[in-house]
């Protein structure tokens, strides 16, 4: 008997080492309603993979949602062993906690967590979302694509700017390598989307590349370049593995055009909004939902008459429940 619970333990470890995890990590004290929106819409397209949140103790305390119902893994982050990296971090980070309630640390904290969680289950294929961001993918429909990335995939909206939205962490030493550049810097005056990126100009792309962000039609017909006239300096990078993916990531720009932006920091929230650094116009795109063949609603960009599946919306809105599929 005791022999058979073994080998139960070791296949569920070798179970998890193989298959990818979605984590989301949200630090502070109360989990926002949105937040559960993401969750569900998460396990919505991956009903047999992991779905996790990684949060304070004190937020799941607070928390009315029955993870257990909904089949998510709640991650109290206390309980994580706090890496060398991660505590210098914390000494030497210059964003004050006064700063919208400790915003930008937390985004750059969340990556410590992180790496401490990956490493405490040995995961391979761990894609991680933001709180507000909605997924249309079956994870495993891309693996293959995914698997390509022997480090991190993540989105790029210009060449000095990553926006995880969603990020791909093939195994533990990518983000291991992420979290020591990200605390050997750790005193620099910079948000997570600027470090993601002079992480990307300082390595090589075996560390992290781009997701496919704009489709090869577009390119074909309009120069990449933002509204503030900056040009992509390798237009073909923001199409990378397009090929194999058959479908783009969204960084912001398009959840932002299609539901607005959040009127607690953006005075004109109305959808339409166009990101000023992004090197692609949303409004020369049209868009569409089309249902999947389990009747889930799901997003399409068309272009020269080309359709593309989108495979999450980054809803800076919060208006997450407009999205549901």
């Amino acid at each position: 008997m005791k022999l058979h619970f073994i080998l139960i333990g070791l296949l569920f470890v070798c179970f998890q080492t193989v298959f990818s995890t979605i984590v989301f990590v949200h630090l502070g004290p109360r989990i926002p309603a949105y937040l559960y929106v993401a969750l569900e819409q998460a396990r919505l397209f991956n009903p047999e993979k992991e779905v996790c949140l990684i949060a304070n103790q004190q937020a799941f305390d607070a928390s009315p949602y029955n993870f257990s119902t909904n089949a998510i893994t709640p991650v109290v982050c206390e309980t994580l062993a706090r890496t060398p990296e991660h505590v210098q971090f914390l000494k030497k980070c210059p964003h004050s906690d006064a700063v919208l309630d400790g915003f930008w640390r937390k985004a750059i904290e969340r990556f410590f967590y992180l790496h401490e969680y990956i490493a405490t289950h040995d995961l391979k294929q761990v894609v991680h979302l933001e709180s507000d961001v909605m997924l249309y993918v079956n994870v495993a429909s891309i693996q293959d694509a995914l698997d390509r990335y022997q480090g991190i995939g993540a989105v790029f909206d210009f060449d000095t700017r990553c926006i995880p939205s969603f990020v791909y962490i093939a195994n533990v030493q990518a983000i291991e390598k992420l979290a020591q550049f990200l605390s050997a810097r750790a005193a620099e005056n910079a948000f997570d989307m600027a470090f993601l990126a002079l992480y990307k100009s300082t390595l090589t792309a075996q560390a992290i590349d781009n997701l496919p962000l704009i489709m090869p039609e577009y390119m074909k017909k309009n120069e990449l370049r933002n509204k503030l006239g900056q040009r992509a300096q390798d237009p073909l990078s923001y199409a990378r593995y397009y090929d194999l993916f058959q479908s783009i990531f969204d960084g912001a720009a398009i959840g932002q055009f299609l539901g607005g932006t959040n009127a607690a920091v953006h005075s004109n929230s109305k959808p339409g909004f166009i990101n000023e650094t992004c090197v692609f116009n949303p409004s020369y795109l049209t868009f569409e939902w089309r249902k999947d063949e389990q009747g889930r609603k799901v997003p399409y960009a068309i272009c020269q008459g080309v359709a593309c599946r989108i495979n999450n919306l980054h809803i800076h809105s919060k208006r997450l429940h407009d999205f549901r599929s």
